[in-house]
Order: C-alpha cells, then structure tokens, then sequence
C-alpha cells in the first residue's frame, strides 16, 4: 500500500483508493487507516490537527469536494493553465479532485 501512495496523481476518495488496492471498499477504513495515519504523524515535517488533514495531504480523501473561486485567477492542472477572467464574473466552480497549482491570483 505505501508504494501506491507517491504514483497518486490527483486526490482520490478513500472508498475507491480501498477498493482499486484492497478489493473492498471499507478495508482501508477498516484496517489500514489509523495505521497510516500514526506513520505520518510520526514521518511528516508538517502537523495537522485531525487524521483526515494528513490523509488530504497525501491525496486520500474523505469526499471530492467543490470549490468555488470568485475573481481573476490562473491555475494549472497538469499541464493545461485555466484563467478564469473569461468566464462571466470571473467565477468558476470545480471539484477538487485533482493537484491544481495556483500560478497567480490578482485582488482589489
């Protein structure tokens, strides 16, 4: 299992992360979780106050999850680059389900 966490790219829910590995849905949850879990605890340079924000960390999450941007924005994922100041308002709505790095943000 540890050899699978660096080959995610993109943030994947714990349920299909337990299924694609273990076969079943629940046995990450079940069995492995708290175990993983002490080990970045004890492994990682960063601390996070509850177990889901290391598992977010390493890209195993609880759900994807939306979010919302408002103004003119420039991120990237993989290798394509969205502006959201096209878009009506500058406002754009995505899940959160892969790594995005923010390539500039402009404010008032």
């Amino acid at each position: 299992m540890l050899r699978k966490l660096p080959e995610l790219q993109q943030d994947t829910p714990k349920r299909l992360f337990s299924q694609e590995l273990f076969l079943d849905s629940k046995h990450f949850e079940q069995k492995v979780e708290k175990r993983l879990v002490t080990l970045l605890k004890t492994y990682m340079e960063s601390e996070f106050d509850t177990d889901q924000e290391y598992l977010d960390n390493i890209g195993i999450v609880q759900h994807p999850r939306s979010v919302f941007v408002s103004g003119r924005l420039t991120f990237q994922i993989g290798q394509t680059v969205t502006n959201t100041s096209g878009l009506p308002g500058g406002n754009q709505s995505f899940h959160a389900n892969s790594r995005r790095e923010l390539l500039s943000l402009q404010s008032k």
